[in-house]
């Protein structure tokens, strides 16, 4: 039985040969990466955070590349030819004398080949993962949102607080800062309109010190970027789970 969408459309073996260059990308960028933060000392944490962007943002960028490349090479998607076990041992001693990376893409369309022999099935597999994924984020997202429309306003006290911090990190954007019944710790949501919410209960029952040092933390994410940051990681997740 096959799956029409997947067996018609030459996008198909886009997708495949995009998300098999995703495992062996993904897996040499993490290896940098756990490598990088290895050999620095915990107490630059700041540095090791830019290196686990920086190798986030490598994953998604080498996957956008690698889905360009075969999009607007018509040479490079002719070249993935289903190969079968003589075929590639034919090649194989065919390029005997070549260099490394010949070899190396002649076991790539080795496995290419067996892939796409059974494309739909990868493919559908795949489809389910991702549609499940969607569902998951899509909730997110409207979880949040549920979570912003519950906002209530800070007492003024505490709201020019949020404003001095704000103030104090450098932060030119509009971000909203208030409380909520339904969160049980502080949040911060939000990637064109940041909202920081706190627990109502903790108006009353925190001291006004502890509360600026929570109200510290969110802003910060929302200084850093964070949740853009988030975000990206979230849909990559996603898309590769």
């Amino acid at each position: 039985m096959s799956i029409p969408v997947f067996e018609t459309f030459e996008v198909s073996r886009l997708l495949l040969v995009v998300l098999l260059h995703f495992v062996w990308q993904a897996t040499f960028i993490c290896l940098i990466v756990a490598i990088a933060r290895s050999a620095i000392h915990p107490k630059h944490f700041q540095l090791r955070y830019i290196i686990s962007v920086l190798g986030l943002v490598s994953i998604v960028g080498c996957t956008i590349a690698t889905s360009g490349y075969y999009s607007l090479n018509e040479s490079a998607m002719a070249s993935l030819v289903p190969i079968d076990g003589n075929a590639s041992t034919s090649i194989a001693d065919a390029q005997a004398n070549e260099s490394f990376l010949v070899e190396l893409e002649s076991q790539f369309l080795s496995v290419f080949g067996w892939f796409d022999s059974n494309r739909a099935v990868w493919l559908g597999c795949w489809a389910i993962g991702f549609l499940l994924l969607v569902g998951r984020l899509s909730w997110s997202l409207f979880y949040c949102i549920q979570l912003r429309r519950s906002r209530v306003p800070l007492p003024a006290h505490l709201q020019t607080l949020a404003d001095t911090i704000r103030k104090k990190l450098n932060i030119t954007r509009n971000v909203v800062v208030a409380s909520s019944m339904k969160v049980s710790q502080a949040v911060a949501t939000g990637i064109i309109k940041p909202v920081v919410l706190i627990p109502a209960s903790w108006i009353t029952e925190l001291p006004v010190s502890a509360i600026e040092a929570v109200l510290a933390h969110e802003l910060a994410h929302v200084k850093r970027w964070d949740l853009w940051i988030n975000m990206l990681q979230r849909t990559a997740e996603t898309v590769f789970f």
